[in-house]
């Protein structure tokens, strides 16, 4: 959110299926809201819903340069997956993905 995204959820996220395209939106009960670890629940401005377009696994490093594409299958869609880099770049890089996509050159 400090780069400019939109909450959707924390901690749990519903997932849907709509016109092909996986869907997320927040359980009614959690809508707005944010725990900040040391701080508390946070109240926060939230978008309803938003298309998956990236899934970030940040329990696996990629350790390649030229990392090969992958993807992660979700009620039948498949979603880009990238895993953990190293590295101040990472997140930007994350946002410049969401923003342009990758290059086939």
């Amino acid at each position: 959110m400090a780069l400019g995204c939109d909450l959707i959820a924390d901690d749990r996220t519903d997932l849907k299926l709509t016109d092909g395209q996986l869907i997320a939106s927040c359980p009614s009960t959690l809508t707005g809201l944010i725990e900040a670890r040391g701080l508390g629940i946070l109240n926060v401005p939230c978008v309803p819903s938003a298309t998956v377009a990236l899934v970030v696994d940040l329990d696996q490093s990629e350790t390649a340069r030229l990392p090969q594409r992958r993807v992660f299958t979700v009620l039948g869609c498949d979603i880009p997956l990238i895993w953990r880099v190293e590295g101040a770049h990472f997140v930007p890089a994350i946002l410049q993905t969401l923003k342009s996509g990758w290059s086939d050159r």
